[in-house]
């Protein structure tokens, strides 16, 4: 059977959830058919899926499935397998140190601009720039090419990075005017991020109750929260919220571990320093919209030869 047809019927298998035949194939494709396509493909199913066992049990197969798109990236070049090792390689970042993550970030940034390159799409552009923005997020090309972008590629992670670089370079009137043309593109937190930062209290005031239910209460979230009651809010609504920190401390003790949320959110000159401190380092983490990393996939439209 060839190489494209044993790959059909994998990708089929993975859709029907029948996990065990469609590894069986993807091993077999790979084995009897070595090329780019399926050494990726097989790679990209353990990185994914992991490895399953006779028993029924999955194993982590991290390192072997990067193992499994080194080698297709040894025999071609294509936008697919580069943005699978890209993905692969964020999943390895929480294992690093932080000098080792500055340079695997270099080394993903420098992965997706090539994919961005062959692809020419603009999810490719997007995934691009995310990572132009773990490597220097004060960069103003980087905003640049951004600005240019959301003319024709506008999703709700597209927005929310836009509108965190807009506060970052403290471009008030042109964020005011984003949620103003997109605001069923951003949620509640990202826009008290940005309310906050603006000195827009009365605004971020009218989006702390929603923020409280709906998210888990990060420091530069509870920071928020607190500063648009103190400035916009009564004295009785920011002893209220300083308790119900304090309990939620009590709660959940994790949330503690950092910056205890008791303190954060009194009304003392060091807790307003600090919360001002937390809100100019709060560091946004984007989110990638990774394409589908399989050759001939159906479901998502990916060719099986390898020009992209």
């Amino acid at each position: 059977m060839k190489a494209q047809e044993t790959n059909q019927r994998a990708l089929a298998l993975l859709e029907a959830q029948e996990f065990m035949g469609a590894q069986t194939l993807f091993f077999e494709n790979a084995r009897k058919n070595p090329c780019h396509q399926t050494y990726n493909n097989l790679g990209y199913y353990l990185l994914t899926e992991g490895l399953q066992c006779k028993n029924g049990q999955v194993r982590n197969a991290d390192r072997l499935g990067y193992s499994y798109l080194c080698r297709a990236a040894q025999l071609e070049t294509s936008s697919i397998n580069l943005s699978a090792c890209a993905y692969a390689k964020v999943q390895q970042l929480d294992a690093l140190n932080l000098d080792e993550a500055v340079m695997q970030q270099k080394e993903i940034c420098a992965l997706l601009e090539k994919a961005s390159f062959l692809a020419q799409t603009d999810e490719g552009k997007y995934n691009a720039l995310c990572a132009r923005y773990f490597c220097d997020s004060s960069s103003v090309q980087l905003l640049e090419d951004l600005r240019t972008l959301i003319q024709t590629y506008i999703t709700e992670e597209s927005i929310a990075l836009y509108l965190d670089l807009l506060r970052r370079h403290s471009l008030i009137d042109e964020g005011l005017s984003l949620l103003s043309l997109h605001e069923e593109a951003i949620n509640d937190a990202n826009k008290l991020l940005f309310f906050t930062s603006a000195k827009r209290y009365a605004e971020g005031y009218a989006l702390c109750a929603s923020v409280k239910e709906k998210f888990f209460m990060h420091p530069e979230l509870i920071a928020c929260i607190i500063e648009c009651y103190v400035h916009a809010g009564t004295p009785q609504e920011v002893e209220r919220y300083r308790r119900y920190f304090c309990k939620l401390q009590k709660d959940l003790p994790d949330i503690g571990q950092q910056i205890s949320p008791c303190v954060l959110a009194e009304q003392s000159t060091e807790a307003t320093c600090l919360r001002e401190t937390i809100l100019s380092n709060y560091q946004y983490t984007p989110s990638y919209a990774w394409p589908c990393g399989y050759f001939g996939c159906y479901t998502h439209n990916t060719p099986y030869s390898t020009n992209l």
